[in-house]
């Protein structure tokens, strides 16, 4: 059964990792999935973490739910709601090699395909420890738990039920997986973020194109080809950082420590 089979790999994969939770293969922390869902990600960071005084720009929102340093999470960033960021983390993640992701133990393909006001914190499953750079001025985002269910799948069982929508019914399967886990803990800079259950959010139906070495390490359901998918899950996106060195810390589907140096 898929969802079974994929929530192995979720567990594996999970966050993306980084602060996402890395369950086998759609589940990403600190940058996962599961079931008929791909895989969890979960993805840590390292560095201690100091924000900028510099104010944000390019951010509309309201409610800073306690964590001034993190987007909020009913906001709008640069043109992106956190549903849409979560679209385009995975749109990243699944599109590049996954010794480049999720199966970088040391963080040192963190700064490729990388560009814009916005980074990714790739996934991972704990413990990791990784070492990443980036530039100032810049946000970062970074998976708690995220889930992402696919569509197609070799299982020809995998499919909805007469009289539902490919779109509901993906939904359905990745809320059902995300509704049964806790977001993992992140400190930044040894303080801990609080309320990150506020944190979720679900994005509408999406398509990406994943590379195939993702089809044997992450996601057994990674054709190569467009594809369509559903994300559900918990991401914070961490405002610019002051320069220097900061530490962020997962920890709650295997710790995962991620040193991170912002340059000038």
């Amino acid at each position: 059964m898929k969802t079974s089979y994929k929530l192995s790999l979720a567990i594996l994969a999970v966050a993306f990792i980084f602060g996402t939770v890395l369950l086998p293969s759609t589940v990403f922390s600190g940058g996962a999935s599961v079931g008929s869902l791909n895989n969890p990600d979960f993805a840590l960071a390292h560095g201690t973490t100091r924000m900028s005084s510099t104010p944000s720009s390019g951010v509309t929102s309201a409610g800073s739910v306690g964590n001034p340093n993190v987007v909020p999470p009913i906001s709008n960033l640069e043109g992106k709601s956190y549903a849409e960021w979560s679209v385009a983390w995975w749109q990243w993640t699944l599109s590049h090699p996954f010794d480049q992701g999720p199966g970088d133990p040391t963080g040192q393909f963190f700064p490729l395909h990388q560009s814009g006001p916005v980074w990714f914190l790739q996934g991972t499953v704990g413990p990791v420890e990784r070492s990443c750079t980036m530039p100032s001025d810049t946000y970062l985002l970074c998976p708690l738990i995220l889930y992402e269910n696919d569509y197609p799948c070799p299982d020809t069982t995998f499919h909805p039920p007469a009289g539902q929508s490919l779109e509901d019914w993906l939904t359905a399967g990745a809320k059902a997986v995300i509704d049964g886990l806790t977001p993992p803990s992140l400190e930044v800079d040894g303080v801990a973020l609080k309320n990150l259950t506020s944190y979720r959010a679900t994005s509408k139906l999406f398509t990406f194109t994943g590379d195939l070495s993702m089809q044997a390490n992450f996601d057994p359901c990674i054709t190569g080809s467009p594809q369509v998918a559903v994300s559900d899950g918990y991401l914070v996106i961490l405002k610019p950082l002051s320069p220097g060195t900061h530490t962020l810390h997962f920890s709650g589907f295997g710790e995962v420590i991620v040193h991170l140096t912002v340059t000038r």
